[in-house]
């Protein structure tokens, strides 16, 4: 059975018993069947595991609608991407493409002619999505880690008030702060001032309301997301597409 006939099936199943969104559980194990081999990453896989992520995101609140739209248009730029080159390719050599290009490898490898030296991506691109994909599972990754860690600190004591508030804006200054210009920070700070409560958030998303079970599912998903975007920014940094400017 195929990678992807796997995963089709694997997100077919969450979307019969969990409703239309995936537990955080089911969204670790999609993001878990990404990686190939030693350091490769299957592509579609990616798009289907981070697809049915955003629609848990969504269910986080109205904060996450403009990283959920953002990640979307990524998404469509990879996929875009990767068809492009298999259409422009000779019908005799569209099939072998079409499978190297499953691979994030293969498909940075069959690119590297429209992007520029230095890290200058063709925008739109399937590496100018993947990039952005990763920064934004990365900001996640690191949000959940930061909650993981402080209930396990104060023997998992319920956060403050503002906590995920004080998380969200220190993750975005880890992970993504020094990629956006002036606009997009901007953005980002007015959504995040919707963010809910950790204790709103897990009844919205059906995460565990037990702190300890809590800390575990969140770092459970942080663990796997942070191997996988490890393995995507090495492949980028490898092929000299870990385009480092700022957007607006």
């Amino acid at each position: 059975m195929s990678r992807l006939l796997v995963t089709q099936l694997v997100l077919l199943a969450c979307a019969v018993h969990a409703g239309s969104a995936p537990s955080l559980a089911q969204s670790a194990r999609h993001f878990g069947s990404c990686a190939v081999g030693s350091s490769d990453v299957d592509v579609a896989a990616l798009v289907d595991a981070t697809r049915a992520y955003c629609t848990l995101l969504r269910s986080f609140g109205v904060f996450t609608a403009g990283s959920i739209q953002q990640v979307n248009a990524c998404l469509r730029k990879v996929e875009n991407g990767r068809q492009a080159l298999i259409d422009s390719a000779p019908s005799g050599r569209r099939a072998k493409l079409r499978k190297a290009c499953r691979s994030m490898k293969g498909l940075l490898v069959a690119e590297a002619s429209v992007h520029q030296k230095g890290g200058v991506l063709a925008d739109p691109s399937a590496a100018m999505g993947l990039l952005w994909v990763r920064r934004g599972l990365a900001f996640w990754a690191r949000v959940f880690d930061l909650e993981a860690k402080r209930l396990l600190a104060s023997g998992c004591k319920p956060g403050a008030p503002g906590t995920l508030l004080e998380q969200t804006t220190r993750a975005y200054q880890i992970e993504i702060a020094s990629f956006h210009g002036w606009v997009s920070r901007n953005g980002f700070m007015v959504s995040v001032r919707a963010a809910p409560e950790w204790d709103e958030l897990c009844t919205r998303a059906a995460l565990s309301t037990e702190p300890k079970k809590l800390a575990d599912e969140l770092r459970k998903w942080a663990r796997v997301l942070d191997a996988l975007v490890g393995r995507m920014k090495a492949l980028q940094v490898k092929h000299d597409m870990e385009d480092r400017r700022r957007t607006v």
